[in-house]
């Protein structure tokens, strides 16, 4: 089924020429992604900074130490990711004909269950990381999945 759906989507010339365009033209993309990015600067700034520092078991001299260090680098990796993650978003939802924000944010919750929730809670079972962490990364994840395939959608 899964090569089926491809071998119509790469045959299909409406479809090669929507992904020509997500490619072409990433103002959707970049909107989504720095979307994302401002979402988690109040999520894990403004919302949920005390709970989630308390969930990844840091002391005050951790925080301390983090604030020395230079933030671009890990700010600029983290809006690289995001693009890469709202181009394939984009991708698929175009591919789907998704245009409505409503179904573009009901299939942000999607990808986000099937993907992001599924994978990132081997985090808890394998590597010992805290339930509450969990949470906070994966509700910071649903509703930036949920925002920008509304976005996306729309664009």
């Amino acid at each position: 089924m899964v090569k089926s759906v491809w071998r119509k989507v790469l045959n299909n010339s409406a479809d090669r020429t929507y992904i020509m365009s997500v490619l072409t033209n990433p103002l959707a993309i970049i909107v989504a992604s720095i979307a994302l990015s401002i979402l988690g600067m109040l999520w894990y700034g403004s919302l949920f900074s005390r709970p989630w520092i308390r969930a990844m078991g840091w002391s005050a001299k951790d925080i301390a130490k983090a604030k020395k260090q230079s933030m671009l680098p890990r700010v600029a990796l983290n809006l690289f990711t995001n693009l890469v993650m709202m181009t394939v978003l984009a991708l698929l939802i175009g591919v789907l004909g998704i245009t409505s924000g409503v179904t573009g944010a009901l299939f942000g919750v999607l990808v986000w269950l099937g993907f992001i929730a599924t994978s990132s809670a081997g985090s808890v079972i394998w590597e010992g990381y805290s339930p509450v962490a969990y949470a906070i990364y994966g509700g910071y994840m649903l509703v930036g999945f949920a925002l920008t395939g509304a976005i996306l959608a729309v664009w």
